[in-house]
């Protein structure tokens, strides 16, 4: 009964930190723990200890939220505390941190100790205490190894950002000779069947039709891990289940799988899932099938559903079907990825080797600054004219592109210039296109930007802060864009779950994003004692999540932008906008299941060359014109490696025959047939005569590559080393007299140079020693 965790301890709450720390030290200490700070944590009895090591790099911002920055503590600094707390009760407590810091209140090194104790009490390692008589040794502990590994191989989805339910375990321990060694996997779910009684497993174990008769505590684990992996069964369990709990599980899932005691609570009050008082009836009808479990030991913690449970269930969005009518006319996008795709490549063209101002480089380091947020969305106007010269569309697409091209690294900034990836052209047009357009949703649906956020301004939305004494809000780096990422991957991960091909009306589907999380866009703002950053009106009118009319103000605009901006540019979704430019009705097309689900990746398929002959356009004697596209890519590819890329114009690619880009492709071993195939091949399609011009230049330099030149009646000049050779060049004016330099040691002289030369070696004391033709012959 050694590790039996005391009641104190279970039953501590935040609020009681707060009273033992004062809220400014609390606030400091859950900061550190939200860090990562807490090192090594441990429990004996009521006792709990560990380290807390803070870098001053992250401290920076969490002391400056209360004021307490110390100006002159090194950048580089990092400091790690030892702390040790005993929790009598909520009144009485004993601590020791080798901070020093002793007061009538904890210090923020205990709190931060205090904190990651509520929200990863497994994580504790206990310490037994002594014993007067030998007790037997405990069951191995799981090995460090995660529940995932067990599990088949699925489709990745895109989930809400949630606390993750696998977790590692304990060092595994010896177990006795006479017991049988199994190895059980780590994870939240395994901890939690620990503690299971062995006739509550047994009664679990009857669910899922497994026969246990005979089998130890850990066998019967085995068998329910091992049915926790068959999504039939756990299909089957779950139609066993009546509507009420049915409901509150697929509500559960559709929030992330993880839900705290509060959120849980608002999630059964908003859905109206059953009547008031049954909830915990529901908890637990679904804690007796196994597929919801609590997560921690104390009821502040929360509930999750297992990740092989929200796999199998496949949860779908209730919507609301929406009848096209003879007055609506959708914005279908007829966005395909291949063009968006060529788009990019254009816009990298044109920006290649572009000379940025001071107003571009500033907008261009928006994305990597830790300051306050710049809200501007629009690129500088040189920057804007030249993109729409190439692509003629809105500001806020041009925008979206750059960023991408940015985010990929097709386009690097070299000092005063941007500079293009030289593949580009492969990877946006090539073979593995489809996968260049996976990676780079995923790069956008990453990204922590402030895009989104920027675009509520224009329905009269802004985003207000709390402020210091010199206006600078008060916002630890990067808030306000990983609360953006992460609203846009929670709005994504609900998509994944809507019909394909189906219009679904926008205001149900709005108001079930609402029911499901009201702080949709503040979702780590519940954390904080109070908002450090909210959104109001232009009168300056706090809007309130937990009013629809207000919600709708803000976060509906934020939908509405996604759908009509982003998702459309992407090729996701179509729109039916009304007269007064609201979003009416969305519908997610075929093409979408390529980006969202990773196992729907058809890659192009390339056919011959000369089907995209007419894409070729011919400006003069050294200069072709291609449309980009996958069906140019066969072209393309041969062009790429022999003329050298030279922009774009008309929104077409230019290519421009260099005889250094040719002379290099042959130095590669590259063969130039398939170029002389392609030239020939538009030959036959139309009588030009720049292409005919074009193609005997081609000839000519290859040709003329890599053929001996002979040189008869010459004469040669020929030193001992180098050294000697840079001296006669600089004395007898050298350079006048040669022809050619053959080596760094011999050189071509004129004919009608070699008596003038002879003569000025000889006055300088050098005689040379001459070789005649007649004497050794011609070499």
């Amino acid at each position: 009964m050694e590790n039996v965790v005391p009641g104190v301890l279970l039953r501590l709450k935040a609020t009681d930190i707060i009273h033992m720390a004062g809220l400014t030290t609390a606030s400091l200490g859950q900061e550190y723990c939200h860090m990562g700070a807490v090192l090594k944590p441990q429990r004996q009895g009521a006792s709990l200890s560990g380290t807390v090591r803070v870098a001053h790099a992250s401290s920076r911002v969490a002391l400056a939220l209360i004021g307490e920055l110390d100006e002159d503590a090194s950048a580089g600094e990092s400091r790690r505390y030892d702390v040790s707390i005993t929790i009598q009760s909520t009144t009485s407590w004993d601590y020791i941190c080798t901070c020093n810091e002793r007061s009538e209140r904890i210090c923020a090194h205990a709190a931060a100790l205090l904190y990651y104790w509520l929200a990863e009490p497994t994580a504790f390692v206990p310490i037994a205490q002594p014993a007067k008589k030998q007790e037997p040794e405990r069951l191995p502990a799981p090995p460090k190894q995660s529940l995932k590994s067990y599990a088949r191989p699925q489709a990745k989805s895109y989930a809400p950002a949630a606390p993750s339910i696998v977790e590692t375990g304990q060092a595994p321990a010896r177990a006795p000779e006479h017991e049988t060694r199994i190895t059980l996997p780590a994870g939240k779910v395994v901890e939690l069947l620990q503690r299971y009684g062995q006739e509550e497993l047994r009664s679990l174990a009857r669910e899922y039709e497994l026969t246990v008769t005979g089998l130890n505590k850990q066998q019967i684990i085995m068998a329910l891990l091992e049915a926790l992996q068959q999504p039939e069964a756990i299909r089957r369990v779950a139609a066993s289940l009546e509507k009420a709990p049915r409901q509150l599980l697929a509500v559960i899932t559709l929030s992330g799988g993880t839900v705290s005691e509060g959120e849980l609570r608002g999630l059964y009050e908003r859905f109206s899932l059953s009547r008031a008082g049954q909830l915990q009836d529901l908890l637990q009808v679904l804690q007796a099938k196994g597929l919801l479990f609590r997560k921690g030991l104390s009821r502040e913690h929360g509930w999750f559903v297992p990740e092989e449970v929200r796999a199998a269930l496949r949860v779908t969005v209730p919507i609301s079907h929406y009848a096209l009518s003879v007055h609506d006319i959708p914005e279908v996008s007829k966005q395909q990825l291949q063009k968006l795709l060529s788009e990019l490549l254009l816009l990298a063209r044109a920006l290649d080797g572009y000379l940025l101002s001071t107003e571009e480089r500033e907008w261009l380091d928006q994305t990597t600054r830790d300051e306050q947020p710049v809200f501007s969305n629009h690129l500088p106007e040189a920057l804007l004219q030249t993109a729409q010269q190439v692509v003629s569309r809105p500001a806020e697409y041009l925008s979206f592109l750059v960023r991408l091209l940015r985010l990929a690294g097709f386009v690097l900034r070299e000092e005063e210039r941007l500079r293009v990836l030289p593949d580009c052209t492969a990877l946006l047009l090539g073979p593995s296109s489809m996968q260049t357009a996976r990676t780079l949703f995923d790069l956008w649906l990453k990204q922590t930007a402030l895009d989104e956020l920027q675009a509520l301004q224009a329905g009269g939305i802004r985003v207000a802060f709390h402020r210091d004494s010199l206006n600078r809000p008060l916002l630890r780096a990067g808030e306000l864009e990983s609360e953006n990422c992460e609203a846009r991957q929670t709005l994504i991960a609900l998509l994944t779950r809507v019909p394909f091909g189906q219009w679904v009306t926008f205001a149900p589907f709005a108001r079930f994003v609402y029911r499901l999380n009201p702080l949709f866009l503040q979702h780590r703002q519940r954390l904080n004692p109070q908002p450090h950053w909210w959104l109001e009106t232009d009168d300056r009118h706090p809007l309130r999540p937990q009013l629809w009319n207000d919600w709708s103000r803000a976060e509906k605009v934020y939908l509405e932008y996604l759908l009509r901006g982003p998702l459309s540019w992407w090729g996701l979704c179509a729109t039916v906008v009304s007269a007064e430019q609201q979003v009416q009705a969305f519908c997610l097309l075929p093409q979408a299941k390529h980006l969202l689900f990773a196992d729907a990746l058809p890659e192009p398929a390339f056919v011959d060359f000369r089907e995209g002959l007419p894409l070729v356009e011919i400006e003069n004697t050294t200069t072709l014109r291609v449309a980009p596209g996958a069906q140019a890519w066969p072209i393309l590819d041969r062009l790429e490696s022999f003329l050298q890329p030279a922009g774009v114009d008309q929104g077409k690619l230019l290519y421009r025959l260099s005889p250094g880009k040719m002379a290099a492709a042959l130095d590669r071993g590259m063969r130039p047939e398939p170029l002389l195939e392609l030239l020939e091949a538009l030959q036959e399609t139309r009588a030009d005569e720049s292409l005919r011009a074009l193609l005997a230049q081609v000839r000519h330099w290859l040709n003329c590559y890599g053929r001996a030149r002979l040189y008869t009646g010459v004469t040669i000049l020929e030193t001992a080393d180098p050294g000697i050779m840079a001296e006669l060049t600089a004395q007898v004016d050298l350079e006048e007299k040669q022809v050619l330099r053959i080596q760094p040691t011999m050189a071509i002289v004129r004919n009608e140079m070699v008596d003038q030369l002879i003569e000025e070696l000889k006055r300088r004391g050098q005689t040379p020693l001459l070789h005649t033709e007649g004497q050794y012959g011609v070499e």
